[in-house]
């Protein structure tokens, strides 16, 4: 499968395009060097200008100056040409003494592992989690330093359940599966109560968007519902029958499952993954509950 031409391009009052352009290497090594290392993923990163058409099936991240979704410092989801987006507020973040370069690397990484913003994982508690890779380290101390540009650091597949990854994060900051550092949260999937919000403290704490980066703290007011681009528009879906229809269904979005996506691998390899197949066959004949009809 080709790699995604990815362009960049400035739409905030802050940043120059010179400004924006210039930390465009240092992401390029990130993803080449580090995270395709993990994940298997890689893209091609270009600068794109403010008014520049994009080429069929290009993804596109835009540099903004504040949020359209409260708290949330950046994001990514479905364009309505239906290729992934992200979105990183720089003025926020200068604003607040955090970094938009992270900001604009976790979303890259995000966006990389879960473009359609609606895949999963079944990790060692055999609990389902959103496939946020940037997540659960999400402070802008725990990134690091790639020629002089902050990055995120990233959990990496093992984080979820054992493989033969070397570490659970990039730069070895967590020691545990499935740990949280102070400032980070992940989103597991509850049978009972949808999508709920894990901190390092354990439930509970501000909710935001899937596929947002908080805002020191605060979060988006939105629920935390995971939104899935379906044929027939987008839909928040609040309960596990929703998501896993919506995640098996592979033309939504334009999404394509691979044999070499290691976020595929993540979702049925292994025990586990048996283990999901069987729920999901629960599930869809209603045995596990949770199967309200959708609302279109």
């Amino acid at each position: 499968m080709a790699i995604p031409m990815i362009a960049v391009t400035n739409a905030s009052t802050c940043l120059t395009d010179a400004q924006v352009e210039a930390v465009l290497p240092a992401l390029q090594k990130q993803v080449t060097d580090d995270f395709r290392a993990y994940w298997d993923l890689d893209c091609t990163l270009v600068f794109g200008a403010r008014n520049q058409q994009l080429a069929k099936g290009w993804w596109q991240i835009v540099v903004l100056d504040n949020p359209d979704q409260a708290g949330v410092l950046g994001y990514h989801e479905i364009s309505s040409q239906g290729t992934p987006l992200g979105k990183a507020f720089a003025k926020l973040d200068i604003s607040n003494g955090t970094s938009w370069t992270v900001t604009l690397s976790h979303e890259l990484l995000e966006m990389l592992a879960d473009p359609w913003t609606k895949w999963c994982a079944v990790a060692i508690d055999n609990q389902i989690y959103a496939l946020e890779v940037a997540d659960p380290l999400e402070a802008d101390a725990l990134g690091y330093e790639i020629d002089g540009v902050r990055v995120s650091d990233f959990i990496t597949p093992a984080w979820f359940e054992p493989t033969e990854a070397d570490r659970l994060d990039f730069k070895q900051r967590l020691s545990k599966q499935l740990e949280i550092a102070p400032g980070g949260y992940i989103s597991v999937l509850d049978p009972t109560k949808g999508w709920t919000q894990i901190t390092a403290k354990g439930e509970g704490g501000p909710k935001a968007a899937l596929g947002s980066r908080r805002c020191g703290g605060e979060s988006s007011e939105e629920g935390c519902g995971r939104r899935v681009q379906l044929n027939d528009g987008l839909l928040l879906l609040p309960s596990p029958a929703h998501a896993f229809f919506g995640l098996l269904d592979d033309d939504a979005g334009g999404g394509e499952f691979g044999a070499n996506r290691v976020g595929f691998r993540v979702l049925f390899g292994g025990t586990r993954g048996f283990h999901l197949l069987d729920f999901l066959i629960d599930l869809i004949v209603g045995r596990c509950g949770g199967t309200d009809n959708v609302e279109k």
